[in-house]
């Protein structure tokens, strides 16, 4: 099923949730870990369960049905400490949406990319996750989770 927005004057397809997109329980569980005690949201968050979890897909489940494309909609800035972002392969080379998404968090932006590295102001360089899955019908393939930390700008 295939949806399609026009969000400034581009026509975006938003392409509800595949079931070999999922990635394993076991990184859920090594984000947890590593995110112990702080505020998640998961956006897009397809069958993945850290998290309060956002999805526009409603036969995935979600906590919030969300649109990616318009995330202010649902979301203020800073209202979760960490969000964590693993959209459609079809998203990576129209990343401006990507913008109002960090802005979300208050302290981590975790961004999932299958090799492609960004620098978002007011970031740190990521820290990087690999993990490694397969998907039907191909070969085995790495997911990279940048880590960016949110810098402090306080003037002493």
């Amino acid at each position: 099923m295939i949806y399609v927005w026009n969000v400034v004057k581009n026509k975006l397809k938003t392409q509800l949730y595949q079931v070999n997109w999922s990635w394993s329980h076991d990184l859920d569980d090594v984000l947890e870990k590593k995110f112990k005690g702080l505020t998640i949201l998961n956006f897009p968050s397809g069958k993945s369960r850290i998290g309060l979890r956002a999805d526009l897909d409603p036969t995935v489940d979600p906590d919030i049905l969300a649109d990616l494309f318009l995330p202010q909609e649902n979301f203020k800035p800073g209202s979760f400490e960490v969000v964590i972002c693993d959209p459609p392969f079809q998203y990576y080379n129209k990343f401006k949406w990507v913008l109002e998404i960090k802005d979300i968090c208050s302290k981590y932006f975790v961004l999932c990319t299958p090799c492609q590295f960004y620098s978002f102001k007011g970031f740190s360089d990521p820290e990087i996750i690999a993990a490694r899955g397969s998907r039907t019908g191909c070969s085995t393939f790495l997911r990279f989770f940048f880590i960016y930390k949110k810098l402090n700008h306080s003037i002493i």
